[in-house]
């Protein structure tokens, strides 16, 4: 179901800043080297590097996560919100970006707890109306 997948989303967002956050905390590489360090761990063939050039953070996290905010059918408004935090890495000092990585670390929880309340509400919904059509149904039927 698309609201498992978009609670997960939610919550990989939420970790992955606290990622960053920790990353620049302890260490004094960029935000792309950390990035870059990260993606080792996982399997990726590189389809959004070109021949080694160095990019900037926003530009490859962008390019990672856009599949995903396609597949899941994120909200403009959602999507805004993931540039703008994208754009805001590696931009100031590193208590800044630590404020910038908490702030949303805050507004990705709290749309991973909308996303978890959507499923809640919306799944008794779907088990209401087809308890409703299969009566129907049957009420035909006889």
């Amino acid at each position: 179901m698309q609201y498992n997948k978009r609670i997960v989303f939610w919550q990989h967002m939420k970790k992955l800043t606290e990622y960053f956050a920790n990353e620049i905390r302890y260490t004094s590489d960029s935000p792309y080297r950390i990035l870059l360090r990260f993606l080792r761990q996982y399997p990726y063939d590189g389809w959004c590097l070109n021949d080694g050039e160095e990019r900037e953070f926003h530009k490859l996290f962008l390019c990672l996560i856009q599949p995903t905010l396609v597949q899941l059918a994120i909200p403009k408004e959602q999507r805004t919100l993931i540039e703008s935090y994208a754009l805001g890495v590696g931009r100031t000092d590193t208590e800044g970006q630590l404020c910038h990585m908490e702030h949303y670390g805050i507004r990705f929880q709290e749309l991973f707890e909308t996303a978890r309340r959507d499923k809640q509400s919306k799944g008794k919904l779907y088990q209401r109306l087809c308890v409703l059509t299969s009566i129907g149904i049957g009420i035909l039927l006889v």
